[in-house]
C-alpha cells in the first residue's frame, strides 16, 4: 500500500517532466558516446561487425535495455500527483513500477516487451546502417581497384588507351562513388582528388612503373582510409542517431504516459478538480490535432477545457509532451457544459487555412469534410474523449482516531444494533469505521471515488453540509446495504459495497436492480441527503423523523402518479421500487427512479 504524502511545491508541468526526460536521454548519450569509440575501435581491429556488435551489447547492454526508464516513470508519476519521489519507499517504488510497467495503448504491448522492440530495433538500425556502408565502401574499393588492376606492363592503363587514367569526364562518376561512400566526407573528397591527379600526372608524363605503381598504392590508401573513417562516422551515425531516436521516442512517450497516469490519479480523488484544461507542450513543432485540442472548445466550458470524464488521451501520438492541467471548482461554470464536439471541430476546421486542414485531415479527409462529412473519421490520430484511467492505484493510509464513539442503528424494522467506530484521520470527508470492519486503503480509496462521483451527479455546490459516513460492517446494519438517518445527517454504507470487484459481481446476480453500477447503493442514500437538505433550506432543521418522512413521500407520491399517469411502469425502475410503491413509500420509489436516470 503506498504512502501518499504530498508535495509542498512543485515545478510547473513541462518543466520537470522535460528536466526528468533530459536526465535519461543525457545518460543515454553519454554511454552511447562510449559505445560508439568501443565499436570503432573492436571493427578497426578486424573484427566482424556482428561479433563486434555482440561484444558492444555485453559491455553497453543499458543503452538497449533502458534500466532507468523504469524509475524515472515512477519519479515521473508521483510528481505529477504531487509526492515527493525521494520520500517513497523501496516497497512503494517497487509496486508503483510495476503498475506503469502494465498496458496502456493499442499497442496492448507491457513495458518489458516495448523494451524488447526498442532493443531489437536498436540493434536492426545499427546492423543495417553498417552493412550499407560496406555495401558502400566495396563499390568505392573496386572502383579503385579497377584502375590499379587495369594497368598494364607496359604502363599503359588498357582502359583509356595510355591517356589520363582517369579521364575528366570519368573523375566526377569517380569522385561521386567516394561522395556516396563517405557520406559527403570533404577531406576524403579531397585527399582522393589530389591522389588521382598526381597518377595521371605522373601517365601523362610517360613516369616509369614503380612511379606509377606507387601512386596507385597512394589511392588505395587514401580509399582504405576513407572506408575507414566512413565506417567510423556510420557507427556514430548508427548508434547517436538511429538508435538515440528509437531510445529518445519511447523514453518520452512512456514519460509522459507515465506522468498522465499520476495527474489522472489525483483528479479522481480530488472533488475540487471539476474539469481539464488540455494544455500544448512549448516543445510542440508539428502543426497536429494537439492544436485543436488545445484551442476547440468542445463542450462549451472554454477552449481546451474538458469534463473529467470526456478527455483527450495522453499522450496523443509519440513524443507528445502535452498536458493535462487542473480547473478548481469557481474557475469555470460547469453549469454551461454541453457536448458540442462536432461543431467545435468544424468551427476550429473552418478557422484554418487549407493547408493546414490537409495536415489535420489528409487531403481525401479534407475533401470529405468539405463535403459534409463528419471530421472525427478523418482527424489523424482522433481516438474520441473519453473517461480516462490511470495505471496507478495511490491508496491513502488508514489512519484511526483513538478515541471511539458509540454508534447505534436502528433498522427499518427497529431492531438495534450498538458498536464502536473511530474517525478516519487520513480520509477526505467526515468518514468513520466499525470496530467490526478492517478498512484497507484500497477501501478507502473507494468510498471516497464514490462519494466525489455522487458530488458530480448531483452537482453539489456546498460540500461543508455532506453527511457524516459511517462504514458499517454487515451485521452491523442488519444485512441492509445502505441507509440514511435524516436528523442525524448520517449516512451509513455498507463495507461490503467498498469491495468493488465483489459488489459487481453480486449485483449481476440480483434479477431487476436500478442499476448494476457498484455506485448504485452510495448515490441511493446519497440522494435522500440531497432531498434532506433540500427540506433544511426550506423549514429548518428536521427534529421529527416522522413528520419528515410523512412530508417527503406526499411530495414524491405527486411524482409517481405523474409517471404512473403518463404510462410510466414502476416494475421498469427496479425489484425494490416496484416493493416500495405497495408500501406507499414514494420517496424510495422515486429514489430508485433517480438512480436508474442518473446511472444508465
Amino acid at each position: 500500500m503506498l504512502l501518499v504524502i504530498m508535495a509542498v511545491a512543485m515545478m510547473t508541468t513541462t518543466d520537470r517532466l522535460a528536466q526528468l526526460i533530459k536526465k535519461l536521454n543525457k545518460s543515454w548519450r553519454r554511454d552511447a558516446k562510449k559505445a560508439i569509440a568501443y565499436l570503432q575501435r573492436l571493427l578497426s581491429s578486424g573484427m566482424k561487425f556482428e561479433e563486434a556488435l555482440d561484444n558492444v551489447q555485453r559491455h553497453y547492454g543499458k543503452l538497449f535495455t533502458l534500466p532507468e526508464l523504469r524509475p524515472a516513470l515512477v519519479e515521473a508519476a508521483a510528481c505529477a500527483y504531487g509526492i515527493v519521489p525521494s520520500v517513497l519507499t523501496t516497497a512503494q517504488v517497487k509496486l508503483m513500477g510495476e503498475q506503469l510497467a502494465g498496458k496502456w495503448d493499442e499497442s496492448g504491448m507491457t513495458l518489458s516487451e516495448k523494451l524488447h522492440g526498442v532493443g531489437v530495433k536498436m540493434r536492426g538500425a545499427i546492423v543495417s546502417t553498417l552493412q550499407e556502408q560496406m555495401r558502400r565502401n566495396k563499390t568505392w574499393t573496386e572502383a579503385a581497384r579497377a584502375l590499379y588492376d587495369g594497368y598494364g606492363e607496359d604502363g599503359q592503363n588498357v582502359y583509356n588507351g595510355g591517356k589520363d587514367i582517369i579521364s575528366r569526364q570519368d573523375l566526377p562518376k569517380y569522385l561521386q562513388k567516394v561522395r556516396l561512400a563517405t557520406g559527403n566526407d570533404l577531406q576524403a573528397l579531397a585527399e582522393q582528388r589530389q591522389v588521382i591527379e598526381k597518377i595521371n600526372r605522373l601517365a601523362r608524363n610517360g613516369a616509369p612503373n614503380k612511379a606509377l605503381q606507387a601512386a596507385y598504392n597512394e589511392l588505395l590508401e587514401a580509399v582504405q582510409k576513407g572506408n575507414e573513417k566512413a565506417i567510423e562516422k556510420a557507427v556514430e551515425v548508427a548508434i547517436n542517431e538511429k538508435s538515440r531516436y528509437v531510445a529518445e521516442r519511447i523514453t518520452r512517450t512512456e514519460m509522459a504516459r507515465a506522468w498522465a497516469d499520476g495527474f489522472i490519479a489525483k483528479m479522481k480523488k480530488d472533488a475540487d478538480i471539476v474539469a481539464v484544461k488540455f494544455k500544448l507542450s512549448s516543445r510542440h513543432p508539428v502543426f497536429d490535432i494537439c492544436d485543436m485540442y488545445a484551442k476547440a472548445d468542445m463542450y462549451g466550458l472554454g477552449a481546451g477545457i474538458y469534463p473529467k470524464d470526456k478527455l483527450p488521451p495522453l499522450p496523443v501520438h509519440p513524443h507528445c509532451l502535452c498536458r493535462y492541467v487542473e480547473v478548481i471548482e469557481g474557475e469555470v461554470d460547469m453549469q454551461q457544459q454541453r457536448d458540442q464536439v462536432r461543431a467545435a471541430g468544424d468551427k476550429w476546421l473552418n478557422s484554418l487555412p487549407e493547408s493546414r486542414r490537409a495536415l489535420v485531415l489528409g487531403r481525401k479527409g479534407l475533401k470529405a469534410w468539405e463535403d459534409g462529412k463528419d471530421w472525427r473519421k478523418y482527424m489523424r490520430g482522433y481516438a474520441g474523449l473519453r473517461e480516462a484511467e490511470s495505471r496507478l492505484q495511490m491508496y491513502k493510509p488508514v489512519e484511526l482516531s483513538e478515541k471511539t464513539i458509540t454508534d447505534k442503528y436502528q433498522s427499518p424494522k427497529g431492531t438495534i444494533k450498538e458498536f464502536q467506530t473511530r474517525k478516519v484521520e487520513t480520509a477526505t470527508y467526515d468518514i468513520h469505521v466499525s470496530e467490526n470492519v478492517n478498512l484497507k486503503p484500497k477501501m478507502l480509496a473507494e468510498v471516497n471515488r464514490q462519494i466525489n462521483k455522487c458530488i458530480d451527479l448531483l452537482d453539489v455546490r456546498n460540500k461543508e453540509e455532506l453527511p457524516k459516513i459511517v462504514i458499517a460492517s454487515n451485521d452491523d446494519l442488519n444485512d441492509a446495504l445502505g441507509s440514511y438517518m435524516a436528523c442525524e445527517n448520517k449516512l451509513y454504507i455498507n463495507s461490503e459495497t467498498l469491495h468493488r470487484k465483489a459488489y459487481e459481481k453480486y449485483l449481476t446476480t440480483l434479477e431487476n436492480p436500478a442499476s448494476r453500477n457498484p455506485l448504485m447503493t452510495m448515490l441511493h442514500e446519497m440522494i435522500h441527503w440531497q432531498d434532506a437538505r433540500k427540506y433544511v433550506a426550506e423549514f429548518g432543521e428536521i427534529t421529527n423523523p416522522r413528520e419528515y418522512l410523512e412530508y417527503i413521500i406526499a411530495k414524491h407520491k405527486k411524482n409517481v402518479d405523474e409517471l404512473v399517469k403518463n404510462g410510466y411502469n414502476i416494475k421498469k425502475v427496479s425489484d425494490y421500487a416496484f416493493d416500495m410503491a405497495f408500501k406507499f413509500r414514494y420517496d424510495e420509489v422515486m429514489t430508485e427512479y433517480r438512480v436508474m436516470r442518473l446511472l444508465r
